[in-house]
C-alpha cells in the first residue's frame, strides 16, 4: 500500500486530490472524555414540570449513594451486571413514579403519546425564542408529559424488580409493561432515545439495552396467565453487552474486527471463476475510447464506478456514458471533468421501472416501501427492451445498482456488468423464492463471467450478503471523485450542517440550537435538505457536519462528507442497528445457504440479540474509519465544535484517509474496467427460465 501511495503522488497532486492540505501534527483524534456541562432543554430535562425534575434529583441523588454502599460494601448487589441504579427495594418510589406520575401523565388511550411527546418539542417557551423560524407552538401540548422521564421511571423498576422479584412478586406486571415499553422504545425507528444520554437524567441508552437483554426471555417467552415466580424464572443473568468495558462487549467488537479483516482480504473474481486474459494498460497519445451504459435509480450509487474510473484512468481512457434510470440525488451533480450523470425521467427504460416500481403497505411504520411488483417479469421486460435500444448494443460495458436484480438482465442481454452496490441486493425484492433464485443466478452467472465485477460500497453490506449467498464481494469503499473540486473549506464558520434523515421525532435543528444558545456557542445548524440549490461545493464550505443515522446506514452522503474532509460527527449507539433498511427483519429472510458461525457471528436482522447489535455497530464505518468523530452526548458534541483549528487537524486526517482509499482501490477499479474489455467467454446455455 505505502508503494501504491508514493507511486500514485503525482498524479494525485495533478487531480487536485491534496490541493490545499494543510500540514498538521500525525495521529490527532479529538479527546473523547471533553464535555461542556449544558442544559438540557426542558422537553428533554422535564425541568418545567416540578414532580418530573423531584424525581430527576431523587433518583441522581439515589444512584450516586448506593453506587457508594455497593463499592463501600454496605449494600449488596443482588444482580450483577445491571446499573447500579435502584439497587435497594423501595415501594414508596415505585408507586410515586408508576402510579403517581407514569401512570397519571400517560395520554388517554384516544390519543397517540408518542405524538404528544414529539409535538413538546414546540411549546412555547423562552428556550426557543430568537431561532427566525415560525414555529406552530401549543400552550396546552407537553405540560405534564415527560418522555426521559418516563424511561428513567420504567429502568428504575425494571432494576428493582429483578434484583427483588421475591419480595416484590405483586408487582411483577409493572416490571413487564415497563419492559415492554422499553424493548419498543429501542427498536422504534423514530429513534426516540437518541438523546436520552444528553437529558440530565440518570439513565443511559447503554443502561436501557442491558436491562432489556435481562427482560429479553421474558418478553419472548412468558404470558400474562403465568405467575410472578414463572415471570422471574424468564430473567437472564446480566452480560452488560453495551457497556463499553464489558467482556461481552468487548468479544463483540473483537468479533467485528475479525471480520474487517477477513472482508478486507476478499477479491474479485472468485477463485471458481475462469481466468481470463486482460488487455494491457497503455499511455496513448489519442485515449481509448470506451462506451459505458449505466443503469440504476440514485445517481450517487451509480455515478461512484463511472467517477472513479474517468478520474483514475483520464489519461488512457475517453468515457461516453449512457445513463438510465436515474432520478434520486442527480441535483448535486452539476460540474466536473468526468461524465456527469444526469437524471433520466423519460425515457422507455425509466418507464419500464416507474411500470414495475410499487409502494408497499407500510402497517403503521416508517418502514422503506419500494418494490418491485413482478421482479421477473422486470427482467425480462428490461432484456426485451435492451435488445432495441442501439445505445446498449453499442456499448462495451453496462453498470448497474439498484435495484440489483436489473444486473441480470444486462448481463443476459450480452454485456459485461461492473455491479456496483450501496444496500442489499434484495432490495425491492418481496418474494423469498424470487430472492433465492436471484442470489443463485448471481453466483452461477454473473460471477462464473470473468468480464463481470462485483463489489460493495461498505464491509457491512459485504457481510450482509455473504449471509445469504457464498459470494465474497470486496468492499470498495466510495472516493466520491464526482465532488470534485469540492474541498473543505469552512468558509460558512458558523453553519454546521445535518443530514436528511425522514425520522419524523426529534426536531434535530431545534434541539441542537437550543443546546448551542444555552452555552452560548454562536453555531447554526442547517438540514441537507434546507440547501434549496445546494452544491458539493456548499457542503463543504460548512464548519463541520453531523450524521444521525437512520434506516439505510450506509449511504453515499456520508461518503461524500468524509471525502470531501468535511469534519463529520455521529452519533455513537449500536442502537441504530435497529432499523427496517438495511437490517429488516423480514425484508430479507430467505438464503441461498448458510455461513459458519465463526465466519458469520451474529444475524444483521435480529434485534433481540443485543451483543449482535453491538458487532454490527462495529462493522459499519462509522466505526471502522479513522478520524469519524463519534459522540455520545450533545454535550461532547458542542466541546468539540468549539475550536475551527481542531476541526482543521481533523479534515487534514480525512484527506490522508482519503488518498489512502484512492490509491488502494486504483487497482480495483483497472481490473475490472480491462476485465469487462477482455474477449467475451462461449456464449452459456439459456437461463431464461431463471429470474
Amino acid at each position: 500500500l505505502h508503494n501504491k501511495i508514493t507511486c500514485m503522488a503525482g498524479t494525485l497532486f495533478a487531480l487536485g486530490l491534496l490541493g490545499g492540505l494543510r500540514a498538521q501534527p500525525p495521529g490527532y483524534t479529538l479527546n473523547p472524555t471533553a464535555s461542556l456541562h449544558l442544559d438540557p432543554p426542558s422537553w428533554l430535562s422535564c425541568s418545567d414540570a416540578d414532580e418530573w425534575q423531584s424525581l430527576r434529583a431523587a433518583l441522581s441523588a439515589l444512584a450516586r449513594t448506593e453506587a457508594e454502599e455497593v463499592a463501600a460494601g454496605t449494600l449488596e448487589n443482588t444482580f450483577p451486571g445491571l446499573p447500579l441504579y435502584c439497587v435497594r427495594e423501595d415501594r414508596d418510589l415505585v408507586k410515586w413514579m408508576i402510579e403517581g406520575l407514569v401512570t397519571e401523565t400517560w395520554p388517554s388511550d384516544e390519543k397517540d403519546a408518542w405524538e404528544e411527546f414529539r409535538r413538546a418539542q414546540y411549546k412555547c417557551s423562552g428556550e426557543i425564542n430568537g431561532t427566525g423560524e415560525p414555529f406552530d407552538c401549543d400552550h396546552d401540548v407537553g405540560s405534564h408529559l415527560c418522555l426521559y422521564g418516563t424511561v428513567a421511571a420504567c429502568s428504575c423498576m425494571m432494576s428493582m424488580f429483578a434484583r427483588h422479584s421475591e419480595s416484590m412478586a405483586d408487582s411483577y406486571l409493572g416490571a413487564f409493561n415497563a419492559a415492554k415499553t422499553m424493548q419498543w422504545l429501542l427498536q422504534s425507528e423514530r429513534k426516540m432515545l437518541e438523546f436520552l444520554d444528553s437529558s440530565s437524567w440518570t439513565v443511559t441508552v447503554n443502561d436501557v439495552a442491558n436491562l432489556v437483554d435481562v427482560y429479553r426471555d421474558v418478553l419472548a417467552h412468558w404470558k400474562e396467565t403465568e405467575t410472578a415466580s414463572q415471570l422471574a424464572s424468564y430473567l437472564r443473568p446480566s452480560t452488560s453487552p453495551w457497556s463499553p468495558d464489558s467482556p461481552a462487549r468487548v468479544a463483540a467488537e473483537a468479533a467485528a474486527q475479525a471480520s474487517l479483516e477477513r472482508i478486507a482480504s476478499w477479491h474479485w473474481p472468485p477463485a471458481s471463476t475462469p481466468p481470463v486474459s486482460l488487455p494491457t494498460m497503455k499511455f496513448r497519445d489519442v485515449p481509448r475510447s470506451v462506451r459505458i451504459w449505466a443503469f440504476g435509480t440514485h445517481c450517487s450509487v451509480m455515478a461512484e464506478p463511472v467517477a472513479s474510473l474517468a478520474t483514475l484512468f483520464s489519461q488512457q481512457f475517453r468515457f461516453e456514458v449512457f445513463w438510465r434510470g436515474a432520478a434520486d440525488y442527480c441535483k448535486f451533480h452539476k460540474s466536473s471533468n468526468w461524465p456527469v450523470v444526469k437524471a433520466d425521467l423519460e425515457s422507455p427504460f425509466r418507464q419500464l421501472y416507474d411500470k414495475h416500481w410499487h409502494k408497499r403497505e407500510s402497517h403503521g411504520t416508517f418502514e422503506h416501501k419500494d418494490s418491485l411488483k413482478h421482479p421477473s417479469a422486470f427482467v425480462e421486460e428490461l432484456r426485451a427492451l435492451l435488445s432495441r435500444d442501439a445505445a446498449f448494443q453499442a456499448s462495451d460495458v453496462a453498470t448497474c445498482s439498484e435495484p440489483a436484480i436489473a444486473c441480470l438482465a444486462l448481463a443476459r442481454a450480452g454485456k459485461p456488468i461492473i455491479g456496483y452496490f450501496g444496500v442489499h441486493i434484495s432490495f425491492m425484492i418481496q418474494d423469498p423464492a424470487t430472492q433465492v433464485e436471484m442470489y443463485k443466478s448471481f453466483q452461477e452467472e454473473l460471477a462464473a463471467d470473468p468480464r463481470n465485477t462485483l463489489a460493495t460500497a461498505a464491509p457491512y453490506l459485504s457481510m450482509q450478503l455473504y449471509s445469504h449467498v457464498a459470494l465474497e464481494l470486496p468492499s470498495i469503499r466510495p472516493l466520491s471523485l464526482y465532488a470534485q473540486p469540492a474541498v473543505y473549506s469552512a468558509r460558512y464558520e458558523k453553519t454546521v450542517l445535518l443530514n436528511k434523515r425522514p425520522v419524523p421525532f426529534w426536531d434535530r435543528r431545534l434541539l441542537l440550537e437550543t443546546f448551542a444558545r444555552g452555552s452560548g456557542i454562536d453555531i447554526q445548524f442547517f438540514d441537507a435538505v434546507e440547501f434549496k440549490e445546494a452544491s458539493f461545493e456548499d457542503w463543504a464550505s460548512c464548519r463541520a457536519a453531523i450524521y444521525f443515522p437512520y434506516d439505510w446506514l450506509q449511504t453515499m452522503a456520508f461518503y461524500d462528507w468524509i471525502n470531501m474532509a468535511i469534519p463529520t460527527f455521529v452519533p455513537d449507539s449500536p442502537m441504530y442497528t435497529i432499523n427496517r433498511g438495511t437490517n429488516s427483519p423480514s425484508d430479507f429472510q430467505a438464503s441461498a445457504w448458510r455461513p459458519a458461525h465463526d465466519i458469520y457471528p451474529f444475524h444483521y436482522s435480529d434485534w433481540e440479540d443485543f451483543h449482535g447489535r453491538v458487532y454490527w455497530w462495529q462493522l459499519t464505518d462509522f466505526c471502522a474509519l479513522p478520524n469519524i468523530l463519534r459522540f455520545s452526548s450533545v454535550s461532547q458534541l458542542m466541546q468539540s465544535l468549539i475550536s475551527q483549528e481542531d476541526l482543521w487537524l481533523v479534515s487534514a486526517g480525512l484527506r490522508k484517509d482519503h488518498l489512502v482509499r484512492v490509491a488502494s482501490s486504483r487497482h480495483f477499479w483497472q481490473e475490472a474496467l480491462l476485465g469487462s474489455l477482455s474477449d467475451p467467454m462461449p456464449k452459456a446455455p439459456s437461463l431464461a427460465s431463471k429470474v
